[in-house]
């Protein structure tokens, strides 16, 4: 209990004992929905550990508050190499928690959901595999079995994108890293994609924001399944008004033929 006395102010803990205290909590954590399917109730314990405060909060949020931020990407990887066991764990009890959570979020009223790892890229093929894959494809089935649409969706994954298909996902979503077509390719068939208009594209001039979106909609070849996004979330400070002019220029290229 003294760790969570002072959640401005936690005590100072090596890497290792801050991830175990993390995931001996997780069991804490008690979620309470409206119908607007905002979270307005975190248990006690769990929001002092992690300053959650509505469901915006994304999993590194959690981590953050325990590991040093410069750092956080080497210490997970180090840490699932060195300590798999403990790892394990951690991902099998991430993995029930975030099941029910999307689980509620359908029941709640949404239709559709995403798996978002902003952190996947930072995986080797093989790492991912083994330390990621089963963990996702457990949320992935367990949130496809609700009937909605599931998108999976990472950052950095241009040699993950076989092994998320696999994982599972009815649409894949690209980041703004790897071109559309080259990642659909990678994909493969059968699923639709996601993406992928670089977010920092909203803050260039008109003329280049309709060439930059213009260029996705050509490697997109207009073939079904594909869903126009920003390859990762918008940036603060974006212009509101050029995130209307994607809308209104996604709208105007999709009522004529994309030509290659």
């Amino acid at each position: 209990e003294a760790a969570f006395q002072n959640p401005h102010n936690p005590p100072a803990l090596d890497e290792h004992s801050a991830l175990r205290m993390f995931m001996d909590h997780l069991p804490l954590m008690v979620v309470i929905y409206q119908p607007d399917t905002r979270i307005i109730q975190v248990n006690q314990e769990f929001e002092r550990l992690t300053g959650w405060t509505s469901a915006d909060a994304e999993n590194s949020d959690l981590l953050e508050k325990i590991v040093p931020a410069a750092n956080q990407r080497e210490t997970i990887r180090a840490f699932l190499n060195s300590s798999p066991d403990v790892w394990q764990a951690l991902m099998e009890r991430l993995s029930d928690v975030l099941s029910a959570y999307l689980s509620a979020q359908v029941e709640a009223g949404a239709q559709a959901v995403q798996l978002f790892d902003s952190w996947v890229g930072a995986l080797s093929p093989d790492d991912y595999l083994r330390y990621v894959f089963p963990y996702s494809q457990r949320v992935l089935q367990s949130a496809g079995s609700t009937g909605v649409p599931v998108i999976h969706f990472g950052t950095g994954t241009a040699t993950l994108l076989p092994a998320m298909r696999q994982a599972g996902g009815t649409v894949i979503g690209l980041d703004w890293r790897v071109p559309l077509d080259e990642g659909w390719k990678n994909v493969g068939e059968g699923v639709a994609i996601q993406g992928n208009l670089d977010p920092a594209a909203l803050f260039a001039p008109l003329p280049e924001l309709r060439r930059r979106v213009q260029e996705v909609l050509h490697r997109a070849a207009g073939r079904p399944g594909h869903i126009f996004n920003l390859g990762h979330g918008i940036l603060q400070h974006t212009p509101v008004e050029n995130v209307k002019a994607v809308v209104e220029l996604v709208h105007e290229y999709a009522s004529v033929d994309v030509q290659v």
